[in-house]
């Protein structure tokens, strides 16, 4: 009888036995993981690593760049950019960048972006934490400009087991 009243509580609760441990993400890993995550998102912006020669669109007016082959098709975006980011920020970031196709193959218009935060400089605190989810605010200083405020920017991390801590947001002003 003891044995069944332990077989039901081990099927009813399962994690009740088992050794579950809060997956941790320090201030300093944050920062990797969101310097890493910068830079995935400005090589995906720029439409992969290859040179700015082997992107250009031939007898194109309007500047059109092909992706490179790391980057040209949708699987291999998302694979490049859920190595840092949540899969539905990789689909956010995917279905909002202005891709066409032109000769058969994936292009899109480049923008140009640039970041004035000192992320070298930056320090967070916990804001929320529990259920395989951080959110820090980092208070990030401008890079030459003292007399401005520092940016606040909020960063929520999910972990996804068997992968690690993954970014679940992108504020405006993350690079």
């Amino acid at each position: 009888m003891i044995k069944l009243l332990l077989f039901l509580l081990i099927i009813i609760f399962p994690n009740m036995y088992q050794n579950t441990v809060e997956p941790n993400l320090s201030e300093a890993e944050g920062l990797i993981i969101h310097r890493i995550a910068s830079e995935h998102l400005m090589t995906f912006f720029e439409g992969g690593t290859c040179t700015t020669e082997d992107r250009r669109v031939p007898n194109d007016k309007n500047e059109h760049y092909y992706f490179c082959d790391n980057l040209n098709s949708i699987e291999k975006m998302h694979s490049y950019l859920e190595e840092s980011f949540t899969k539905n920020i990789a689909n956010q970031l995917i279905t909002e960048i202005n891709m066409f196709t032109v000769n058969d193959q994936l292009a899109f218009t480049p923008s140009s972006s640039g970041s004035m935060n000192d992320w070298e400089n930056a320090r967070g605190i916990i804001l929320e934490k529990g259920n395989g989810r951080i959110i820090y605010k980092f208070t990030v200083p401008l890079v030459d400009y003292s007399d401005y405020p520092p940016a606040e920017v909020v960063i929520e991390y999910i972990y996804i087991e068997s992968k690690g801590w993954r970014i679940n947001n992108i504020p405006g002003n993350f690079k």
